[in-house]
């Protein structure tokens, strides 16, 4: 549902030092940071309001994701860093924020304005910089992803060399 929280909570985003404490209550504001933070770490070309995927649950039983708040869910990612899709802004670093779907965002600006979110989005960032991303991190997930590949590789080539006498040897 393409907007629904954004609207929804639009009208507490004017006074949000006084409404902050709902805004939490209708969204997971941990799952909002989570999803803010890895676009803007892994510098998604295509972050912003058209691409934003929403969920919640319809019955509330409290509990877990059953809790009835809004959560976003990462889109596409195959133009992250892509500096030909936004005019050379995109880069490797944080000055992803300079994307105008960052730095215009009229949500987002506002949550800004309260203190507990600017903490919280600085401890997302710095536990994503330091922990989920570190190099020491990337480096095993790639190393593990390529192996698998290979395996991958590996058994189709047998299967398919050694079914059939190929034409092209």
């Amino acid at each position: 549902i393409r907007g629904t929280p954004r609207s929804t909570l639009f009208p507490y985003t004017t006074l949000f030092r006084s409404n902050y404490e709902q805004v939490k209550e209708m969204m997971d504001v941990e799952n909002y940071l989570q999803y803010f933070c890895a676009n803007l770490y892994l510098a998604n070309a295509f972050y912003g309001e058209d691409t934003v995927i929403t969920w919640r649950t319809i019955s509330e039983n409290g509990t877990g994701f059953g809790d009835g708040r809004w959560r976003f869910l990462m889109c596409r990612l195959d133009n992250s860093m892509g500096n030909k899709a936004t005019s050379g802004k995109t880069t490797a670093t944080i000055d992803s924020y300079l994307m105008e779907s960052v730095s215009q965002d009229i949500f987002f600006r506002a949550l800004l304005h309260n203190e507990e979110f600017r903490n919280s989005l600085s401890s997302v960032m710095q536990e994503m910089a330091e922990h989920t991303f570190a190099d020491e991190k990337v480096e095993a997930v790639l190393g593990q992803l390529a192996a698998e590949k290979k395996k991958i590789v590996d058994r189709k080539s047998t299967r398919l060399n050694s079914s059939h006498e190929s034409p092209y040897r």
